[in-house]
């Protein structure tokens, strides 16, 4: 990597190959809990979403994830089977339905994100100081540049 051995910058593409191979290699720790889970990735984002908007309706899901209302169908559906969210008539409409998640959704997001939690701690631990400070450094540093980009983080993110 030019940017480590000759001193120099690394550019923008060294940095997003080196991030996708990092992805990759977590992929490989993160792939049998997923399946384990009985989770798949869209169910997994659609969870996700509600944990963090709330109860919402079948249109307003697809919307935000870019897919067909009959696709979130299917996979409310199957998290219902899973008993991990919910259909529910809308308190002030009774003709809306919102999916909402329900509290085994709500421990299955938790039960994820603490096996991810788990996994970066540790892999933390085995950094030589000088390189947690600075991957700190870096990453509070790409949080500006987000912030700058995209606008200030909302309250939900």
């Amino acid at each position: 990597m030019k940017g480590i051995d000759n001193k120099a910058p690394p550019s923008s593409e060294e940095i997003w190959a080196a991030h996708k191979r990092l992805m990759h290699t977590l992929h490989r720790f993160h792939e049998p809990a997923w399946v384990e889970s009985g989770v798949t990735m869209s169910q997994l984002k659609l969870l996700w979403l509600l944990h963090h908007t709330g109860g919402r309706t079948i249109g307003f899901l697809a919307e935000r994830l870019g897919v067909s209302a009959p696709t979130v169908t299917g996979v409310v559906d199957r998290l219902e089977k899973h008993g991990l969210a919910r259909r529910q008539t809308d308190a002030t409409d009774r003709r809306v339905v919102q999916v909402v998640i329900t509290e085994a959704g709500h421990r299955k997001l938790q039960e994820i994100h603490e096996l991810r939690e788990d996994l970066m701690r540790r892999l933390f631990n085995r950094m030589e100081p000088q390189d947690r400070e600075a991957l700190l450094r870096g990453l509070l540093a790409l949080h500006r540049a987000a912030q700058e980009e995209l606008g200030p983080d909302t309250p939900s993110g």
